[in-house]
């Protein structure tokens, strides 16, 4: 009984910090993983013959994403961009959509104020 008193009193404080460290942060490996997605329907919607009926969810499998298109414009830096394809995800803390644009650039556009931050899978998105 002794040991299993000395156990919990170590285990539990440790596993509460490992979980709230996880939580803490935004996954950026989600973020990295969307935009790897991306590329990959980008560059199969190019092999295709840029088709206008193309369905990016026929390219991407995922429980917890979506893949869809967006062909909106978007300033940022001072620089428009032509956005071609986006992701979301339930895994990411942050409202927003992951965009990748005709000049192959990632975008992140926030959900709440429309912010734009450029490369989130280099820069993060907070």
């Amino acid at each position: 009984m002794r040991k299993w008193k000395l156990l919990m009193l170590f285990l539990l404080p440790a596993l509460m910090f490992i979980g709230q460290a996880g939580c803490t942060k935004e996954s950026h490996e989600v973020v990295v993983m969307m935009a790897s997605g991306l590329q990959s329907v980008n560059d199969y919607w190019i092999k295709q013959g840029q088709p206008e009926n193309f369905d990016p969810m026929n390219t991407v499998r995922s429980t917890s994403e979506t893949y869809y298109s967006f062909t909106n414009e978007v300033r940022a830096t001072g620089t428009v961009y032509h956005c071609r394809f986006a992701a979301r995800s339930q895994r990411v803390r942050t409202p927003g959509a992951i965009v990748i644009t005709d000049e192959g650039v990632f975008l992140w556009i926030r959900d709440k104020d429309s912010k734009v931050i450029v490369s989130p899978e280099k820069n993060g998105i907070e």
